[in-house]
């Protein structure tokens, strides 16, 4: 689904959610991206930066939601 002002996943303003970098970006090399990725989606829903909240709490739940699976599949991969 696509609003006309942006990303439904990530509020990014310069793209529609079946663009989003966020969604669409590789899985994690190492255990510390993969936490960094989940640490700034909980910054950007907690209104840590300049601006309030970036996203809904719905939002960083489906971001995360996300960024697990394609850990979960790619640290499977690597053990299979």
């Amino acid at each position: 689904m696509t609003s006309p002002f942006g990303c439904f996943a990530c509020s990014g303003a310069d793209h529609w959610e079946p663009a989003c970098p966020e969604l669409l970006a590789p899985p994690a090399k190492d255990h510390k991206e993969h936490m960094a990725r989940i640490d700034k989606y909980v910054e950007w829903c907690n209104g840590n930066l300049p601006l309030p909240g970036r996203i809904t709490l719905h939002q960083k739940q489906k971001l995360i939601e996300a960024e697990n699976s394609k850990w979960r599949k790619a640290t499977e991969r690597k053990s299979a």
